[in-house]
């Protein structure tokens, strides 16, 4: 069975006898919106520094800190209606199955790719809690 990588990553499958990777295969499936409505912005704090845990921003802190934070941040908003179009995914061919990301096998348009169509299975994480691979791949259930 062949087996393309259509994420932007590495694929390091855990399984049994070790790590299966598969590398990206330059072709990257997706799923797109048409141009959105832009909303008012949400005004959120700076919040917490990073390197002395104070909150300040606009001028260095009495602290010694040497991070300059902004008092206040606007976080764009913008619509997003439907569901969204799939690009990317090749038709089925004999033989092959294609590895996407889970939004992508998620997506209403898949739900006929239920043969030739997977996701990363369950993340595997290291000390540090950042994603090292994947136990195995997910396939979308029948039915959904």
């Amino acid at each position: 069975m062949r087996v393309i990588n259509l994420t932007p990553h590495r694929l390091d499958i855990v399984h049994a006898g070790g790590v299966y990777s598969i590398p990206p295969s330059g072709e990257v499936a997706r799923v797109v919106w048409p141009p959105v409505e832009t909303l008012q912005p949400i005004e959120v704090g700076a919040g917490r520094c990073p390197e002395c845990g104070e909150e300040h921003g606009g001028e260095r802190p009495e602290t010694g800190c040497s991070t300059i934070h902004p008092l206040r941040v606007d976080l764009p908003v913008r619509r997003q209606s439907g569901a969204g179009v799939v690009v990317g995914v090749p038709a089925p061919t004999a033989g092959t199955v294609f590895v996407v990301s889970g939004m992508v096998l998620d997506h209403p348009g898949m739900r006929d790719r239920v043969a030739d169509v997977y996701a990363p299975g369950e993340l595997v994480r290291g000390a540090d809690g950042q994603p090292t691979g994947c136990r195995g791949l997910t396939m979308r259930g029948v039915g959904r």
